[in-house]
């Protein structure tokens, strides 16, 4: 997954919109280490699936329920894991 950002300042799941001019683009990497660092949330399941939209932890609309992402969290410790090994290296 990756997120769609529009000029208009939304940020959006790349997979469910197209692309639209002046689009910009956070790849599925940076995305996941954003969420595990728990700066770039989703909405929960069930309503992200719908609307598939993501928000800086600070900018959450009152009337929206974030979770962060667990699975980010994990693969981010993998990374971090996987950078140490090869350090010792």
């Amino acid at each position: 997954m990756a997120v769609r950002l529009r000029k208009n300042g939304k940020m959006l799941d790349a997979s469910k919109f197209p692309e639209k001019p002046g689009d910009s683009f956070i790849d599925d990497v940076l995305q996941k280490r954003l969420e595990a660092m728990g700066v770039l949330v989703r909405e929960r399941r069930g309503r992200h699936e719908r609307d598939g939209r993501f928000f800086w932890i600070d900018m959450v609309p009152e009337d929206r329920i974030v979770a962060r992402s667990a699975a980010a969290a994990f693969d981010l410790l993998l990374d971090i894991v996987s950078f140490e090994a090869d350090l010792e290296d």
